[in-house]
């Protein structure tokens, strides 16, 4: 004889928790939700100096949606940049990082990040 509702529970878990995980794409870098700290991680993947090619890739691999772009971003207005944008896992609300690495001469010369949540 069988323990009742064993199987039922386990239905139940795997149904409502598999939805619910927060688990990373493959690729996907664990940046802070502190835009400050994320700035300085990407100041880390990315130093100065750094050709804009190999900025470029740099992102993608960690799960990037990446485009060149001049302009406004957060407030200020450059000449060139790559916009980096990622949103993280989650369900219906979920992270998302915004990344701007301002360009000189094709490198890398400083940085701008923001964070927040996106949802319904």
């Amino acid at each position: 004889m069988r323990p009742p509702f064993k199987i039922e529970i386990a239905v139940i878990f795997v149904a409502i928790g598999l939805p619910m995980c927060q688990c990373r794409q493959p690729g996907q870098s664990a940046l802070s939700t502190d835009p400050e700290v994320a700035q300085r991680q990407i100041e880390h993947l990315i130093p100065k100096g750094t050709r804009s090619e190999k900025a470029a890739e740099t992102l993608k691999a960690r799960g990037f949606n990446v485009s060149r772009a001049s302009g406004n971003f957060a407030g200020e207005t450059y000449a060139s940049y790559l916009y980096g944008d990622l949103s993280g896992p989650g369900h219906p609300v979920k992270r998302r990082w915004q990344v701007a690495v301002i360009l000189e001469d094709e490198t890398a010369s400083g940085y701008q990040v923001t964070t927040g949540l996106i949802g319904p």
